[in-house]
């Protein structure tokens, strides 16, 4: 079954005189943005013609010269691209809840749930959507593909989905879930699970079903002129159906909803769980050494210390680095372990600004 969403005018999401988010409502990278941006009033989709190769125009490389979207586009002039970025901004400029900038433990779950996204979850979903998209050729080896996904979508679970939660990050809608829920909503529709052989397990599209409705510009992804993302990709009928056995991803659920509050107070003995070979570590470790929080506490992936019981505890994904503040917070994901530490820690290198 399809999910429900709140019900939306075209124009609801335009940009008109606000920011633009040059992007595409078949994009699920920029509908995290739009939905964001027309939910606050500040703005919301500015098309951007990627079949047409307006994204690859001097105007647009201007912007953003990668030539990608979404891209965002301040009425001060004032670009920047990538969506995660695009959520934080979006949601700083405008004094939002939804990354409230008074609970750093909160914060750094936000953006560990999107960076995680963006790392281990989201390559394996656009291999089996986005060939039924249109947007790239189908894999070789279908199986193979939904194992994979499988396997990043349950790590995804065990680390963010709870039964005591309806939301990803915490105990409140945030940026996270406007960044997630797109991406879920793909999954969730039936005809996707036709084509791929991939079903969403029953919590996560439970979780599809409870947050589109509190996004008051969803549905967009329902309909959009034939352009919105379940409209576009039910136009697919040519797209072979999956043979084979079925996969549900997403299984898996995290033990509690994530810990909330301030960053604990003259932190001196965190450790930076790594190893001094892996370039995402160095970054963090000589980050927690400078603000004098903590060192490196060295995880050995050869003899498989990031698999142990113990380790997975902490993050589902076995990866490094993982933070451990002495409180027992955990937070993964260089990005997300550099911005709590300098947020909290070393502030001149991330200014509130």
């Amino acid at each position: 079954m399809g999910a429900c969403c709140a019900k939306t005018n075209v124009e609801d999401t335009d940009a008109g005189n606000g920011i633009k988010i040059h992007g595409a409502p078949v994009s699920t990278n920029s509908l995290s943005c739009i939905i964001l941006a027309a939910d606050l009033g500040k703005g919301g989709l500015e098309y951007c013609d990627l079949m047409s190769g307006a994204h690859k125009q001097p105007s647009f490389l201007k912007m953003n010269p990668f030539g990608q979207v979404p891209t965002m586009q301040d009425p001060d002039g004032f670009c920047c691209a990538e969506s995660n970025t695009i959520l934080r901004y979006l949601a700083v400029k405008h004094n939002s809840n939804l990354y409230p900038a008074a609970d750093a433990k909160l914060r750094a779950r936000i953006d560990w749930v999107m960076a995680a996204w963006s790392t281990n979850v989201y390559a394996k979903w656009a291999a089996r959507m986005y060939p039924i998209l249109g947007f790239a050729p189908d894999v070789a080896d279908k199986e193979k593909a939904n194992k994979e996904l499988k396997e990043a979508l349950d790590n995804f679970a065990k680390a963010f989905v709870t039964s005591g939660s309806k939301f990803l990050a915490g105990d409140q809608l945030t940026i996270a879930d406007y960044k997630v829920m797109p991406f879920l909503f793909g999954l969730s529709l039936p005809f996707v699970q036709k084509k791929s052989g991939v079903k969403l397990a029953p919590r996560l599209a439970q979780y599809v079903q409870d947050i589109m409705p509190l996004m008051k510009t969803s549905g967009i992804l329902t309909s959009n002129g034939g352009f919105s993302v379940k409209e576009f990709v039910e136009s697919k009928t040519d797209f072979p159906d999956f043979v084979g056995t079925p996969v549900v991803v997403g299984e898996g659920l995290a033990s509690a909803v994530a810990p909330k509050g301030a960053a604990k107070k003259d932190e001196k003995s965190a450790k930076i769980h790594a190893m001094p070979a892996s370039a995402n570590s160095v970054a963090a470790i000589v980050c927690a050494m400078d603000a004098g929080i903590g060192n490196m506490e060295f995880c050995n992936l050869m003899e498989g210390a990031h698999m142990k019981p113990e380790y997975l505890a902490k993050t589902a994904f076995h990866q490094i680095p993982l933070f451990e503040g002495s409180d027992g917070y955990c937070v993964a994901e260089s990005t997300a372990i550099l911005r709590y530490i300098a947020t909290n820690y070393m502030p001149s290198l991330y200014p509130a600004s």
